[in-house]
């Protein structure tokens, strides 16, 4: 009786440990991917591949937006240097 009570408590003492580790992770199927993620999840699985044994994945680029000129502001900082 008293191997069969240990074994329960040691079989409680783990479980809680474990959902003490995995607390705030979800499985894949309860936290279903946004539309950026999707995309993004996407566009590595269809920049990557293998060469020479080797993993390549193209790097990521943001859209390219204009910048406010500021020569003005640069020069100023400048002189005042």
């Amino acid at each position: 009786m008293v191997n069969h009570v240990a074994i329960e408590h040691a079989e409680y003492d783990l479980r809680r440990f474990w959902d003490i580790e995995t607390l705030g992770i979800t499985p894949p199927e309860e936290n279903p991917l946004t539309l950026v993620v999707s995309q993004i999840m996407q566009e590595l699985h269809d920049s990557y591949c293998v060469v020479d044994g080797r993993r390549v994945v193209r790097l990521a680029m943001k859209n390219i937006c204009g910048l406010s000129p500021n020569r003005s502001k640069a020069e100023r900082r400048l002189r005042s240097l």
